[in-house]
This record gives C-alpha cells, sequence and structure tokens, in this order.
C-alpha cells in the first residue's frame, strides 16, 4: 500500500482529477448567468407599451409572445456577439458609446446650476465677454463751413429754431448743404461711427440730449477719416473740399437725385426703373437676365 502511494502515476492521476473539479466548478460559477435569460415583468411591460405606442393598442397574446420571443433571441444574440469580440474595434458600436457617455454628461453639467455668486464671480473675471457696446441712430444736417463763411454760426442757429420748433414738418434730409455721409444713421455701433466720423464726433454724441436738434459738431474728421480709408492723398483731398467748384458739383448731383426721387444710397435704375439697395440690385439684376433668357 505504502508503494503504491507514492507511485508517481497515482500523483498524477490524482492531481488531473482534482484540476478537472476545480474547472468544472469555476466554469458553473463564471457561466451561470449566462446560460440563464430572464425576462422580467417590467421588462414584458416595457414590450407591451412600446407595442402600444406603435400600433395604438394592446398587443394580442400571441403577439406579446412573439415579442418576448423577439427579445430572448436578441439577448442570445447580444451575448455570443460579446463572447467572441464583435465588440472590439468596431467605429460604430465606439461612436454609439460615445454619444451616450456625452448625453449623461450633458445632463449632468445641466442638473449643476450655478448659483449667482458663481455666475457674479464669472462676470467680474469676463466683462468683455458681457459688455454691449452702445449703438445710436440720429439724423444730421451738414452746414458746410467754406460754403457758408462767417454766416455759418447764425445760419446753424437759424437752422436748430427751425428743427427744434414742435409743430415742425420740414424734412431734415432737404435742409443744410450737400454731404457725402447719409443724412440719417440706424443702431450704429459705437465703433463704426467713429469709424465714419472720427472719435471726437462719436464722443460728442453720448453728451447729446435725446430727441432733441442741437449743434454744432465739427464734420471735417469725418471727412479725413474717409480720405485715410480710401487711401487718398490728404492734401489734395482737403484742397478738393475748398474748392467751390467741388460744391458746385455737388449741389449739382444733389439736385440730380431730388429730380430723381432719390432719397438714400445706394440707389440705382435698371431699365428707368428705380432699385435701392444692394440686395435689391442682385435680385433685380438675377430676375433681368432670366427674363432676357426666356
Amino acid at each position: 500500500m505504502k508503494k503504491i502511494l507514492t507511485e508517481p502515476l497515482l500523483h498524477f492521476a490524482v492531481l488531473g482529477a482534482l484540476l478537472f473539479i476545480a474547472n468544472g466548478a469555476l466554469s458553473n460559477s463564471g457561466s451561470g448567468d449566462r446560460g440563464e435569460i430572464v425576462i422580467t415583468q417590467g421588462q414584458i411591460e416595457h414590450l407591451a407599451a412600446g407595442f402600444a405606442r406603435a400600433w395604438q393598442r394592446s398587443p394580442a397574446p400571441e403577439e406579446l409572445t412573439g415579442l418576448i420571443r423577439d427579445q430572448v433571441r436578441e439577448e442570445v444574440l447580444y451575448r455570443e456577439a460579446i463572447a467572441i469580440g464583435l465588440d472590439q474595434d468596431d467605429a460604430i458600436i465606439r461612436r454609439r458609446l460615445r454619444q451616450k457617455m456625452e448625453f449623461i454628461s450633458d445632463d449632468l453639467a445641466a442638473q449643476a446650476e450655478p448659483t449667482d455668486a458663481e455666475l457674479n464671480a464669472y462676470l467680474q473675471a469676463h466683462p468683455d465677454a458681457f459688455r454691449i457696446e452702445p449703438r445710436y441712430t440720429f439724423r444730421q444736417v451738414y452746414l458746410n463751413p467754406q460754403q457758408r463763411g462767417n454766416h455759418l454760426q447764425r445760419d446753424a442757429a437759424q437752422l436748430l429754431a427751425q428743427l427744434n420748433k414742435q409743430d415742425a414738418k420740414t424734412d431734415s434730409a432737404q435742409l443744410g448743404d450737400a454731404l457725402m455721409l447719409e443724412p440719417a444713421y440706424v443702431a450704429n455701433s459705437l465703433s463704426d461711427i467713429t469709424k465714419q466720423f472720427g472719435a471726437r464726433f462719436a464722443a460728442r454724441l453720448s453728451e447729446l440730449t435725446l430727441k432733441q436738434w442741437q449743434g454744432l459738431v465739427d464734420a471735417s474728421p469725418a471727412f479725413a477719416v474717409m480720405a485715410d480709408e480710401l487711401k487718398l492723398n490728404r492734401h489734395r483731398f482737403e484742397n478738393c473740399l475748398k474748392d467751390d467748384k467741388t460744391d458746385l458739383e455737388i449741389q449739382k448731383d444733389r439736385a440730380e437725385g431730388n429730380r430723381l426721387g432719390i432719397k438714400s444710397t445706394p440707389t440705382y435704375f435698371i431699365n428707368g426703373k428705380m432699385v435701392v439697395g444692394t440686395k435689391s440690385l442682385e435680385d433685380e439684376l438675377k430676375t433681368h437676365l432670366e427674363g432676357k433668357k426666356n
């Protein structure tokens, strides 16, 4: 007996048996859940509710049985796909999982509403991101200093008195001298006004009283800004402004615009038809060209 117990072959057989038993125990404990598919009452109700939403009625018993059978088949195929690694290195699955994680993170972020103190601290740290630039709406009447000469102050005072009359019905666009700028500006930002008229003019706007004509603001810086933007020779430009011939040409163009009924720029005429604005011009040209093709 002692000799048998010391046989290497017996030792090998016993060790093999122990390994077999251990492997069987581990396999049963690890795959018990995988070998059984349980469809709960909650899942059945969920399947029935989905059927009702799609067909506007409750499923018949055989239909509900078919839904459950399909759910079981889906679970079987899902588990087998996971078991053989079909979920690995799949771009579509990775993208879908990413979307789910983003939805979860967005929901969590939405639930974490900042406090008033946090909002105020963020505002103090980033004031420029929330600062709204002032905007101005105004009309202007230009008096040419070269043309008015010594009568400029007198003419300005008379014009202000006329415009500020409570019952005044005068069209301001028809008053004053010719001007290369628009007679009216609506909701223009302070930076845009500064670019067109200069910093002095823009600063003066904030000092004016609402709904009241006021003066006198020197418009010459606005012309200087325009000259620089157009890369004109400043000396020649200023001499042109002082030249009486320039006033005559502007007056001539203004009279022609009034005769044609032009109220704003840009205004175009296509085959005698007035077109106002660049967008309207594009539409009109398109219609005109399509008409010629037909």
